[in-house]
């Protein structure tokens, strides 16, 4: 299509469906987390499952027993005191 803006990056589209309730707790997601950007969001949201998997592999392997929700919860509490979050690029002029 002659006149369409190509985005930055290799990119994929796909169709997702979900209730109304869902659609709008995505938005708001959106809007709290990411500016808006739903793309983002599932960005995000991929790469938390994608981390969750890895830790679940390695507690196996460690040979304990996985965590509890109260374990969990406590772990991410920690990580989000120790990680600093990303710095937001300033936008040329």
């Amino acid at each position: 299509m002659a006149g369409t803006k190509k985005r930055a990056g290799k990119t994929e589209t796909f169709s997702v469906s979900v209730d109304a309730a869902t659609k709008e707790q995505l938005k708001a997601a959106a809007d709290r987390l990411h500016q808006g950007n739903m793309s983002r969001l599932f960005t995000a949201v991929a790469r938390r499952l994608t981390e969750d998997a890895a830790f679940d592999r390695a507690w196996q392997w460690y040979g304990g027993a996985l965590p509890t929700a109260e374990e969990t919860a406590a772990i991410d509490e920690w990580i989000d005191s120790v990680v600093k979050p990303r710095r937001r690029r300033k936008k040329a002029a």
